[in-house]
């Protein structure tokens, strides 16, 4: 596990979603196992916050893979 020197993490899921690509997690194994720790619960951060953005009921539902990421914010443990 990573030991970070901060109180606060802010990720979004365009950053860890690179990791499901084989050729990315080749050349960043250790931001990606830590980011799949991260989501997963197990290190010393927890998720405090998520924030998702959805089109309005009266505009298309189209999904666009390159927009609207999902965001997590993530507090030290005490």
């Amino acid at each position: 596990m990573i030991d970070r020197d901060t109180d606060y993490l802010v990720v979004d899921s365009f950053t860890y979603a690179r990791c499901a690509d084989e050729n990315i997690y080749a050349t960043n194994p250790v931001e990606c196992d830590f980011f799949a720790e991260l989501l997963a619960g197990e290190t010393s951060y927890e998720m405090i916050a998520e924030f998702t953005y959805t089109l309005p009921k009266y505009l298309p539902q189209i999904s666009i893979a390159f927009v609207n990421p999902e965001i997590q914010i993530f507090q030290k443990k005490e």
